[in-house]
């Protein structure tokens, strides 16, 4: 059970810390111990989060941000229209 809970630790510690490639990888060893609902949210988090660079992460608030975007043409440009959601706000 110790290894469980450290390795949540340690997962936690590295997505705050931006290192979301590592802590993807450590969110998934965690559910080799055992079935965890806060790994599992959090690896659906770090999936959404992949177009979002990590430089722009600036505090576990703005891990909270689902980028979504639309592409399509108009005539010979490309348009795209991305919107930027904060806890729920857009």
């Amino acid at each position: 059970m110790k290894l469980f809970y450290d390795a949540i630790k340690e997962a936690d510690a590295l997505f705050i810390a931006k290192d979301l490639v590592q802590a993807l990888a450590k969110y998934q060893e965690v559910l080799t111990y055992q079935d965890d609902p806060h790994s599992n949210a959090r690896i659906l988090k770090i999936k959404e989060l992949q177009n979002v660079k990590p430089e722009e992460i600036t505090s576990e608030k703005d891990l909270e941000r689902v980028v979504k975007e639309e592409s399509y043409k108009e005539g010979n440009a490309q348009i795209t229209i991305r919107s930027i959601s904060y806890g729920g706000k857009t």
